[in-house]
């Protein structure tokens, strides 16, 4: 199953195979998937990080973008840094 995300009017619309899925969060000015985990970034910077629809957790602050890969999801901070983590813990930054 295909699964893609996009932002619309600060809310994450979620789309499975092309069709409308569900629409969920708030504040949200960019998101990204790998497939299984959604994470969107929210006007004040940080990462809010959504499974299935469900809010799982929040983390980081002052992120700019972000790429999920494998279960890691890597934040671009406005210092210019990467952090990196995986189940909302802290792993590394580079």
């Amino acid at each position: 199953m295909s699964i893609s995300v996009k932002v619309k009017g600060g809310t994450i619309t979620e789309y499975n195979n092309g069709a409308f899925a569900r629409s969920y969060g708030s504040g949200i000015v960019m998101a990204t998937t790998d497939g299984s985990i959604v994470v969107g970034i929210t006007r004040s910077g940080t990462v809010h990080e959504f499974r299935g629809g469900a809010f799982q957790r929040s983390y980081a602050s002052g992120a700019t973008g972000a790429y999920v890969s494998g279960g890691i999801v890597h934040v671009s901070t406005r210092s210019g840094k990467i952090q990196e983590y995986r189940n909302g813990a802290f792993r590394r930054e580079y």
